[in-house]
């Protein structure tokens, strides 16, 4: 009997030694694929509800990275206080 609980032990830290390393190669896949989608707005969204989708495709050579730095720079280089809200854009891949 203090066998099977042994086994059964070393079981059950094997089983979660797994899914540990599971989980961690999860959230490299997910750091390395980087945003897979982003809601440029400018200097703000009127309505977060109330967006058009545009489509990037990575085989094309389309980085949603560059979408999001135009977006920032947007908000740098204008003043958002005169130009009010702006209808949203949710890009992302769609290949």
């Amino acid at each position: 009997m203090r066998e099977q609980k042994w086994i059964l032990i070393f079981l059950l830290v094997g089983l979660l030694a797994a899914m540990m390393v599971g989980v961690y190669y999860l959230i490299k896949y997910y750091e390395e694929r980087g945003p897979q989608e982003f809601l440029a707005c400018g200097c703000g969204c009127c309505d977060n509800n109330d967006f058009v989708e545009a489509c990037l495709y990575k085989e094309k050579g389309q980085d949603i990275q560059d979408v999001i730095n135009g977006d920032i720079a947007t908000k740098q280089l204008v003043n958002c206080e005169g130009v009010g809200c702006s209808q949203g854009v949710l890009y992302k891949y769609c290949d």
